[in-house]
């Protein structure tokens, strides 16, 4: 594996100086101050501080609306196409034609002439404004009546009328316009041909001899009256699942509640949050480019390297002279608590310090792949030791190549490794790892899964809260957290890692050390299976 160094960042005057600056900075951070305030100016002060408080979750939500959509953009897209599906389909099959059958006739109704001498036997057909009148609101009724339907029906030889009469008068006049709407265009227009023929009928006995006089003769309709306009509500249904989609991310982004800036460390875990560790991401897909996220490898970005060197001049100056044992744990797998430890270490050891690197995740150790995958190194851990395959000093390997820090880690996870933490065995170990090295740095599991960590904890001087951004819930953080706390050892805070900037950074400009494109090996690739190890749901990458 083609390995690059950077030495001259080791034992810098200048480079300590500047960590001791952000560290500087980084203090008020994660204690909420932003300087004093001088007195007589409390509102005004208070008033910015609303202001910005405004500000803050205004870009938090922008972010994880951003986030959102681009995590389940799929669930935007999928209802929208899935409605617009729904929405065709079934017009298809609901939407029925309507085929409307019109005739327009005059109705007189019958009228007897007088003379003085009296009535005369001779009859002829009128009708007068007030006749018209009375016809406009009866005539509807008598074509909807069940009798007319009955009459239709018979003359048909059907059962059942297939077809809507209605009828409109025009005012002021004995015109009429008699509609049959049906779903077959045949029906319609026998159904009117039949009202015309078996009208007087039932006509006679409400309002009495009519003569009727047709204007406009009834024809077998074309097309339908009525038109479905299919694109229209497909696009309409299209719409509406995107705005159901985007609905969904609206709840999830003010629904989500995990740590997303250092103020939010302090604010909602009572935490100190030690550094900032950028995200890294690399412009190039190709093998040949290094992609290992360590502080010795220049593609990694200077943003991530500054980033682990501000955090371990914090942490040594944090420990006490005779604290040694440094746990680094998360609440999940995929955190990045690995890469944290592994790149501390590295750093430490630049500072011309003697520090070991244990992995003491013994269910799923990764460590010693990721360091020698590409050799063939030989590399052994507390498996070994405990097991007496191998003694502590045969077991150490000294990584020269990848840092100049000392190595006890293997390959083979272990069984039941809570019994061997638990014994006192890994106390014993610890000690004497104690008495030969300045900083013994213990990555252990999740602590939010299992309870190895606590457990190995429990033998530590201090301890480190690593935190990716925007990715365990905070209930769950606070699980961990507790876990860890119950064995008693000092919690020196937490790390922010794998912080975005830009639009999802949720508004502070933490940086990309790398570039655009794929992870590295190292914190983002495949963390393993912990499912087969009693760890439940596999959460993602460490």
């Amino acid at each position: 594996m083609e390995r690059q160094y950077n030495a001259s960042y080791s034992g810098s005057s200048e480079q300590e100086e500047r960590a001791e600056r952000s560290e500087h900075s980084g203090s008020h951070r994660s204690t909420g101050y932003s300087g004093s305030v001088s007195s007589g100016s409390s509102q005004t002060s208070q008033a910015a501080y609303d202001d910005s408080e405004e500000e803050i979750d205004l870009q938090i939500l922008i972010g994880d609306l951003w986030k959102g959509l681009f995590k389940f953009w799929w669930i935007v897209a999928l209802l929208a196409i899935l409605l617009a599906d729904l929405a065709f389909m079934g017009s298809l099959l609901i939407f029925k034609p309507e085929y409307v059958a019109k005739a327009t006739f005059t109705i007189s109704t019958q009228m007897t002439k007088q003379t003085s001498v009296g009535e005369i036997d001779n009859y002829t057909y009128d009708y007068s404004s007030s006749t018209a009148s009375q016809m406009a609101k009866t005539f509807p009724y008598i074509l909807q009546s069940d009798l007319m339907q009955e009459i239709i029906a018979q003359d048909m030889g059907v059962d059942e009328v297939n077809g809507e009469i209605t009828a409109e008068a025009t005012d002021n006049t004995n015109l009429f316009t008699v509609m049959v709407t049906s779903d077959n265009a045949m029906d319609a227009f026998e159904i009117l041909k039949s009202i015309i023929d078996n009208y007087h009928k039932v006509a006679d006995y409400v309002i009495g001899d009519t003569q009727v006089n047709i204007l406009t003769s009834p024809t077998i309709p074309e097309e339908p009256d009525n038109v479905y306009d299919y694109l229209r509500n497909t696009i309409i249904a299209f719409l509406i699942g995107i705005l159901l989609g985007c609905g969904f991310i609206f709840i999830y982004a003010i629904t989500k509640n995990t740590i997303r800036r250092e103020e939010e460390m302090k604010e909602k875990l009572n935490m100190t949050c030690l550094g900032t560790v950028p995200q890294v991401m690399f412009k190039k897909r190709r093998k040949t480019i290094n992609q290992d996220i360590t502080i010795i490898n220049r593609n990694s970005g200077a943003a991530f390297q500054e980033s682990i060197r501000a955090l371990r001049t914090r942490l040594i100056r944090r420990m006490g002279e005779k604290e040694k044992i440094l746990v680094i744990t998360s609440t999940l797998p995929g955190e990045g608590k690995t890469t944290v430890s592994l790149n501390l270490a590295i750093s430490i050891a630049q500072r011309e310090k003697s520090v070991v690197l244990v992995d003491c995740d013994l269910r799923n150790p990764s460590i010693a792949s990721r360091l020698s995958e590409e050799k063939d190194t030989e590399l052994f851990g507390l498996k070994e030791v405990f097991g007496g395959e191998k003694t502590l000093k045969e077991a150490l390997q000294y990584m020269k190549e990848e840092g100049g820090f000392y190595l006890l880690a293997g390959r083979e996870p272990m069984e039941n490794p809570i019994a061997a933490m638990g014994s006192g065995r890994i106390k014993d170990i610890l000690d004497r790892l104690c008495e030969q090295f300045d900083y013994v740095i213990l990555d252990t599991p999740p602590c939010g899964i299992i309870a190895d960590a606590a457990a190995v904890a429990s033998y530590a001087d201090a301890a480190v809260y690593v935190v990716k951004q925007d990715y365990a819930p905070l209930y769950r953080i606070m699980e961990g957290i507790q876990s860890l706390s119950e064995s008693g050892v000092k919690m020196l805070g937490g790390v922010l890692n794998g912080a975005e900037s830009g639009l999802g950074g949720y508004g502070h400009n933490y940086g990309y050390s790398g570039g655009y494109g794929h992870y590295g090996r190292y914190g983002y690739g495949k963390y393993g299976s912990y499912g087969s190890y009693g760890y439940g749901k596999r959460y993602g990458d460490d």
